[in-house]
């Protein structure tokens, strides 16, 4: 059947324009407040899992650096209740925590257990619950030495964790110590996200040096690595340390070194620590947006509220793309 030389005509003109309207259609483009919050949220939420992993890997750590004299309670009391009398000083209620020992016949390994009961009190305030386990693979010193601390429905604060930490101790070449781990952690957050972190880090601590202005020695504890971090939402994005991050045994938060934050291999932040100086202080930097971070306290906080504002503003009815 032959068709009208006029049809073929407005078909194929019609065909034309609907290709350049394809083409020229603008791509939609990202919000840029939307990806400061989104990115700010993403190191919010890690700041918080990362500083109760520091701060309750610090208290159990004690207990392992009490093996001698658990070791020497335990020929007296047996295996449970075993926490040394001068601990009681770390806590408010001590009467809930048990401490047991496991020794295998030859002296290693050893497994401490501790049980923290409902509700455990530090002297500074912070609360910790649940059980975590030890185990020791050799003495202190040991090249090669591992120490695996897994947590058994442990609360930091509001903060659930479960999961395994895996630590292997050696000397290095100047007498400093090196701390290879690798954890496999799950946190639930007091809004219920939960963050799966598995990470891998070295931890150099240099022989004591001249410390603060008050007089103190103190080590300083180099740290490198990565963390891929999972959360309940179904977002991936990849901790990695860029600039190695310094700390002071006689400051509470670190001085130096910067953190990457990463989705599908592209950059969304940068969390810079420092240049040295110890503060409760870092700064986060988002499409050269720059947001203060207060890391004191028990929640990690970012300084986003101006560009919540600028969103809620966006959102008022009437306002299209937040003009006036």
């Amino acid at each position: 059947m032959k068709r009208n030389p006029l049809v073929l005509a407005v078909i194929m003109l019609f065909s034309v324009f609907a290709c350049q309207d394809a083409i020229e259609e603008p791509s939609p483009v990202a919000d840029d407040t939307e990806v400061v919050l989104k990115s700010a949220e993403i190191a919010e939420n890690d700041l918080v899992a990362d500083a109760v992993f520091e701060e309750a890997n610090f208290e159990f750590g004690i207990f392992a650096q009490y093996e001698k004299v658990l070791r020497r309670m335990a020929n007296y009391k047996g295996s449970k209740n075993l926490k040394p009398g001068n601990m009681g000083n770390r806590y408010k209620n001590d009467s809930s925590i048990t401490v047991d020992l496991d020794i295998a016949e030859g002296g290693y390994p050893l497994t401490i257990t501790i049980d923290y009961g409902d509700e455990t009190t530090l002297k500074n305030g912070r609360v910790i619950s649940g059980v975590v386990s030890i185990e020791i693979s050799a003495p202190r010193r040991t090249d090669g030495a591992i120490r695996t601390t897994t947590y058994h429905e442990c609360m930091f604060d509001s903060v659930l964790f479960d999961g395994t930490y895996v630590q292997e101790f050696n000397t290095g070449d100047d007498s400093s110590i090196v701390v290879s781990s690798n954890s496999d952690v799950t946190f639930t957050l007091p809004d219920n996200t939960q963050l799966h972190r598995v990470g891998f880090h070295t931890r150099q601590w240099e022989p004591l040096v001249a410390g603060s202005e008050e007089g103190f020695e103190h080590r300083i504890i180099t740290i490198n690595g990565e963390t891929v971090v999972e959360r309940s939402d179904e977002t991936t994005w990849k901790r990695e340390i860029i600039d190695p991050i310094i700390k002071l045994t006689d400051c509470r938060y670190p001085v130096q070194g910067v953190v990457q934050f990463s989705m599908n291999e592209s950059e969304v932040a940068e969390l810079d620590y420092g240049t040295g100086v110890c503060d409760d202080k870092a700064v986060l930097t988002i499409n050269d947006e720059v947001i203060e971070i207060e890391l004191q306290g028990k929640k990690p906080k970012a300084d986003t509220e101006k560009y919540r504002n600028k969103k809620n503003s966006k959102n008022q009815p009437g306002n299209n793309g937040g003009g006036n």
